[in-house]
């Protein structure tokens, strides 16, 4: 299966590769300007759409090394890609909208227990390492798959009710009682 045949794409960015972010845990790995960047996520979503444009893709747009970035556990993913990506990236991921497109901040390796102190490290090939692997815990990975599912589940529950009587009649009372999967803190 090719990217064009999935429901759901995980778009990951990346605030170390993009210029003026160095300051995050010290990397200094840019590559692109925030514009760059932005240009780059379009053409992703532009080729997507145009490739299937009877299908409706679920983006999930992913901050990555969130914990590199202080406080981010606390702030909403929308304010952190204007900060670290630019305004022009989050007018890109606003084009496919809220339905479709649904930010979120995730770190692979974590925070050390009971702390806001990323669970990484630089190592001396210049990599970064995690420091704590009996404590190893990620952050908010699971978030987006939770969303996308929710959607799929929600998008597929509105069809087959749609298609019965009693689906009708009892649409509203169906969708209230759905049990929603956990949400990230800043989504409470």
């Amino acid at each position: 299966m090719n990217l064009a045949g999935a429901d759901i794409i995980i778009v990951v960015l990346d605030p170390t590769i993009v210029e003026g972010s160095a300051v995050i845990g010290g990397l200094g790995l840019a590559q692109y300007s925030r514009i760059e960047y932005a240009q780059k996520v379009q053409k992703l979503f532009s080729v997507l759409e145009k490739s299937n444009p009877n299908k409706q893709f679920f983006y999930a747009v992913c901050i990555t090394k969130a914990d590199l970035i202080p406080g981010s556990r606390y702030l909403h993913p929308d304010a952190l890609i204007e900060a670290f990506f630019g305004p022009e990236m989050l007018d890109v991921v606003d084009t496919i909208g809220s339905e479709r497109a649904q930010t979120f901040t995730t770190s692979s390796f974590g925070y050390l227990p009971g702390t806001d102190k990323p669970n990484a490290q630089m190592n001396e090939y210049e990599r970064i390492e995690i420091k704590d692997v009996k404590n190893w815990k990620p952050y908010g990975v699971e978030y987006p798959f939770f969303w996308a599912f929710e959607s799929k589940e929600r998008k597929l529950l509105e069809e087959i009710l749609r298609k019965s009587f009693w689906g009708k009649m009892m649409r509203k009372n169906v969708l209230r009682n759905y049990v929603s999967y956990p949400k990230a803190k800043y989504e409470n």
